[in-house]
């Protein structure tokens, strides 16, 4: 220890650390020279955190996170808002909340008048990061520049939460917009507040009035972020378009949808006895071009299987459906720019199986007309007669963005949070100002999608690192819900809730929805680092009893892994999801072992996290032995069934939790699962391996074990 005496009054003056004034937004907050580096600099790559570059004009908080609300906050953007005060600073007084955010209205408009003069300014709309630094970027032309620049600029994160690594992609609508009486604001800004009242006033239904053309507009810049990173991942710059003949359903004079189409009366003619086609035909929708065939088939035959890997039996037709596919389908037939990116999908996985150069120009080909096809009904909605088709099209954005943020997931970068946040809202609008899903104006689709969305959400909420995007105990109990009697009716017609009740978007019974968001709240809690409180004990109890009456459910059989011949009487393999195994003398229910996984994946959660119980314990260790042999028979399979090798995707995550915790006897059989789900187009089953091996590792050199393995720090997973 130093014995040297301090010098308060040093004649050399401590020297200030750089910072660049053209750096990154981390990088001026925290005070620290930036090498300006693309996409993201040294610093940012370094400490894991998401690089973005503020726009000409914008100004950046340059304090500590405890300064600004005295939590632990990241800030992307300089600008308050009134309306997004964390429940902290909720009693300061009215007036001077009012006065702080005119003043820095003025400011705000101040720099947008600034920007929108400036030549380069359209230049400087692609939300993400400018286009200077991300190569060839698209720009959406029916969102106007001030939206842009409204919907891309001021992103203030939750009060309370931890980092999403989020870019700045909340809402923050112009003040005309925010009193504007057709707009009912959500915001991720101010993610404690939701589900109160006095900012989602109650009605008995949502229609055309509860959507506005800034919900569509907010839809749409995500798309447009999606688009560009994958336009900057692959470095396309437009060249081999002409080589890439355009499809007859797109129109050749306008590179526009045709506008006389929105004038039939019955292509938008949505409604709540609306009845959507099952079982579509690949060729439902004509294309010319032999490629465009390939592609469309791709989607139909591949990841459309992917998208839904527990497909429900039709008697009707005598072979298993795809609701989802045809619900993307039927409504690509009515969008085109939701049939562009189906026909993308389609190009990309056949680039993935042939490696054809011209398949990949034609991913990107297909990306870029998806934007432009979707100007067109940007503008068109701004007029007023119009009204009648922005439900629709707000829908068909959603499904758009749902779809090539799933596309995201499944590939090696698990790219795919930040794309989700206008999804987030709209869904979180139609949620709150619904609760008790009145059946009037509720638009069958919209209710899919909900569902698609809160699917996604719970496999975040389980595997990422981070969470899910649903921040606050109030976000999770408003969305993530098993649904009212209507909206069960409607998943029942879409055959995605069973008979018996399976969730076959979820893989588990519809109430153990539930169970598995409060096992959610607990883990968001951990990831905040809250610390361990004994009286919380009585909640993970709760929790337990909770999946033990989980685990008495049985949907054919709960042993999942029965002998052919003890089949009970008058079970039919296809209604029921069935596979023979062990050359037809055993069968495998993919419901019972679905559900079962689950439950005893949480249950093994409940215990190591909440309860410190160690890996090898023996109550441990009993409930690994039970989940591995829930695919012991992949030791002795050769060649997987095409129904089979899909619906293990659906158990990643269990299965990820038995690896974590497993013998080594078991390593064999974990390691087959993930080599198997990485050939079949998982993207997460790689990372997935990988952090069991360093874990393994770990304990077989007796290191010391950490609660998050390098890779799962690298990586925003989520198990799919």
């Amino acid at each position: 220890m130093s014995t040297g005496v301090i010098k308060f009054m040093s004649s050399k003056r401590k020297k200030k650390r750089e910072y660049s004034k053209n750096g990154c937004r981390e990088c001026k907050r925290r005070k620290i020279k930036c090498d300006e580096g693309k996409p993201e600099c040294w610093q940012c790559k370094r400490l894991t955190k998401v690089c973005s570059y503020p726009e000409t004009g914008e100004r950046v908080l340059r304090v500590s996170k405890k300064r600004i609300d005295g939590s632990e906050e990241r800030y992307s953007s300089a600008e308050f808002q009134g309306e997004s005060m964390s429940p902290e600073t909720s009693n300061v007084d009215i007036k001077s909340r009012s006065d702080l955010h005119a003043r820095n209205q003025n400011r705000r408009n101040s720099c947008l008048s600034t920007v929108s003069h400036s030549p380069n300014s359209e230049s400087r709309m692609s939300g993400v990061a400018s286009s200077s630094s991300r190569g060839p970027i698209l720009q959406l032309q029916g969102v106007d520049t001030q939206e842009k620049e409204n919907i891309n600029r001021n992103y203030v994160p939750s009060s309370k939460g931890i980092d999403y690594g989020m870019h700045p992609t909340s809402v923050n609508l112009s003040k005309d917009v925010l009193t504007s009486k057709d707009f009912s604001p959500i915001e991720s800004t101010s993610t404690d507040t939701i589900g109160n009242d006095n900012m989602f006033p109650f009605d008995s239904s949502i229609n055309d009035s509860d959507f506005n053309q800034n919900d569509l507009a907010i839809l749409a810049m995500d798309l447009n972020h999606i688009v560009n990173d994958i336009m900057f991942e692959f470095n396309y710059d437009g060249k081999s378009d002409k080589e890439i003949s355009r499809p007859h359903v797109f129109d050749e004079t306008t590179n526009d949808m045709k506008t006389d189409n929105l004038n039939n009366k019955n292509i938008y003619d949505i409604n709540e006895d609306e009845y959507l086609p099952k079982n579509i035909p690949y060729d439902f929708i004509k294309v010319k071009e032999s490629h465009e065939k390939l592609y469309l088939e791709e989607f139909y035959n591949d990841l459309a299987n992917v998208l839904l890997p527990f497909r429900p039996y039709d008697p009707n037709a005598g072979e298993y459906i795809n609701p989802v596919r045809d619900i993307l389908l039927y409504c690509a037939s009515k969008e085109s720019f939701l049939l562009a990116a189906i026909l993308a999908q389609g190009a990309r996985i056949s680039f993935k199986k042939y490696r054809l150069q011209e398949d990949e120009n034609a991913y990107c080909y297909y990306l870029s007309t998806c934007l432009k096809l979707l100007e067109p009904a940007l503008k068109y909605n701004k007029e007023e007669k119009h009204k009648s088709v922005l439900t629709f099209n707000i829908e068909a954005v959603l499904l758009t963005v749902l779809l090539l943020t799933t596309e995201n997931a499944l590939n090696t970068k698990q790219d795919w949070r930040k794309h989700l946040r206008g999804a987030k809202d709209i869904l979180l609008k139609y949620a709150a100002k619904n609760p008790r899903g009145y059946k009037s104006g509720n638009s069958k689709i919209l209710i899919f999608c909900k569902y698609w969305y809160i699917s996604f959400e719970i496999l975040a909420g389980l595997s990422s690192r981070l969470g899910g995007t649903l921040r606050t105990d109030k976000e999770l109990d408003l969305l993530i819900t098993t649904g009212d009697d209507y909206e069960i009716s409607v998943l029942r017609e879409l055959q995605l809730i069973s008979n018996n009740n399976f969730n076959l978007l979820c893989g588990f019974h519809n109430s153990c929805i539930f169970s598995i968001r409060d096992l959610i709240k607990v883990l968001n809690k951990f990831r905040q680092k809250e610390k361990f409180l004994p009286t919380n004990s009585f909640e993970y109890l709760r929790l337990l009893s909770e999946f033990y009456q989980q685990s008495q459910i049985e949907f054919v059989d709960k042993e999942c892994i029965i002998l052919a011949s003890k089949l009970k009487h008058g079970v039919r393999l296809e209604e029921n999801l069935l596979d023979p195994i062990d050359n037809n003398k055993q069968l495998i229910s993919w419901m019972d072992s679905s559900h079962q996984a689950y439950v005893l994946a949480s249950i093994i959660t409940i215990l190591t996290k909440c309860f410190k119980m160690t890996y090898d314990s023996l109550q441990i260790q009993i409930f690994i032995e039970k989940l591995i042999s829930l695919i012991s028979f992949l030791e002795s399979i050769q060649k997987e069934q095409d129904i089979m090798k899909y619906c293990m995707m659906m158990i990643q995550w269990p299965i990820l939790v038995a690896g974590m915790n497993c013998d080594e006897k078991y390593r064999l059989v974990i390691m087959k699962f993930f080599r198997l789900s990485a050939q079949i187009g998982s993207g997460s089953a790689g990372f997935s391996l990988r952090q069991i091996n360093q874990i393994w590792k770990r304990r077989s050199n007796n290191e010391v074990e950490e609660e998050t393995s390098d890779y799962e720090k690298d990586v925003d997973m989520i198990t799919y």
